[in-house]
């Protein structure tokens, strides 16, 4: 996969050619309301510290090429739609070209809306060459994959009663560095009953969770013929989703999370553990041009180490439309990551600004800067991050 695409600069001048020629119209439309639509970005970045490393940096610009195909149809009566889009992304390393990849990913999705049923399937697979300080090692470039599947619905059995449920399955797949990365696969069954509170368009009730993750074993486990481990973990509280008021929003949980972990050699046997479990987003549109975001999190997770964490996570991000072309963000974000089997505490903060600019219907323009600072108690994992993005996004 890690291949220097010569003809790169080619795609991107034909994605560029084409908008002039397609735009007005889907790439091609069908008797039957499905359409295609072909999709083209060209993304430049600039990152100071590509390896996520606490000292001797690397720095590098990285241009980012994307065409795709998206097939999307929808049924005459507006209650259903299916969505499938493939992309391929051809990164290239102006400074160390050794880390230029080849990712494909594919999204599919069908979603239904009924009077009382409604429901979405979907699955997904990509491709990913990347650092992050959770589950890759500073100075580690590494390709991974994951995939995924679900599929969820809601049911309203009265005029105030539903139940929603459904079943998830992910995973995520190492290509390099096997002896130090564990895959692993979760899968989750989610489990609410919602009543209307006060009004239709507010609903609250009980929720329940079940989900498993299975690590597989890396290298040195192999070797050892030793069994790596699972995480297991349950989550009871109570859950709403809806409109608050006119203009806040929220759709999101809270209660009592349990966790139990096993490790055999590392050493941790049956390790459990309990915490508050939260999950929720609050929307408020502040004015007619601005909207604000507040998502909150508490709950256990895996690295790609197999290490079991308590992770606690605040996302604040605020959006203004200026008019119709331009529109700004801009968003803090703050992530604490407690290893439970081991002594380490990372602090992760991140600020971020955007804007965008659009051209038309099928072309736009966006700039973001973005910088992330781990303060972790572990030195090879602390680090700072600034990256620069500027991106052309094609649609025709």
């Amino acid at each position: 996969m890690k291949t220097v695409f010569a003809s790169s600069f080619t795609v991107a001048a034909l994605c560029a050619a084409a908008v002039p020629a397609f735009a007005g119209a889907p790439l091609y439309q069908f008797d039957d309301g499905t359409s295609i639509s072909a999709l083209c970005s060209a993304r430049v970045e600039f990152n100071d510290n590509i390896y996520l490393r606490s000292s001797d940096k690397d720095s590098d610009v990285i241009l980012h090429l994307i065409p795709g195909l998206e097939l999307s149809k929808g049924s005459k009566d507006a209650q259903s739609s299916i969505k499938f889009t493939v992309t391929e992304d051809l990164s290239m390393y102006m400074d160390d070209d050794e880390n230029n990849y080849q990712a494909t990913h594919v999204n599919a999705a069908y979603s239904y809306a009924g009077a009382r049923l409604s429901g979405t399937i979907a699955a997904g697979f990509d491709m990913n060459q990347n650092t992050t300080s959770r589950d890759i090692k500073a100075g580690d470039m590494i390709e991974y994959y994951t995939y995924y599947a679900k599929a969820i619905g809601s049911y309203k059995i009265g005029e105030k009663v539903s139940v929603t449920s459904g079943f998830s399955w992910n995973g995520t797949a190492y290509q390099d560095h096997r002896d130090s990365y564990n895959d692993r696969e979760t899968y989750s069954v989610p489990v609410s009953v919602y009543h209307s509170v006060l009004t239709e368009k507010l609903r609250a009730g009980l929720s329940y969770e079940y989900r498993y993750t299975d690590l597989a074993a890396n290298g040195r486990e192999r070797s050892l013929g030793t069994n790596p481990g699972y995480q297991q973990v349950h989550f009871f509280g109570v859950s709403a989703v809806g409109e608050v008021t006119e203009k806040l929003t929220v759709d999101g949980r809270v209660g009592y999370t349990t966790s139990d972990y096993s490790r055999r050699t590392t050493g941790n046997n049956d390790d459990r553990e309990n915490t508050l479990g939260l999950n929720a987003a609050f929307n408020w549109a502040a004015t007619e041009k601005t909207s604000v975001r507040l998502a909150l999190s508490r709950d256990f997770e895996i690295s790609g180490n197999g290490d079991d964490i308590t992770s606690t996570g605040v996302a604040l991000t605020a959006n203004h439309r200026m008019d119709t072309h331009w529109s700004f963000n801009a968003g803090l974000d703050y992530r604490n990551d407690d290893y439970n089997n081991r002594d380490r505490k990372d602090d992760v903060y991140t600020a971020r600004v955007g804007s965008n600019y659009n051209v038309n219907e099928y072309l736009n323009i966006a700039a973001s800067y973005s910088f992330q600072w781990d303060d972790s108690n572990d030195s090879d994992s602390e680090y700072t991050k600034n990256l620069v993005s500027l991106s052309l996004n094609f649609r025709y």
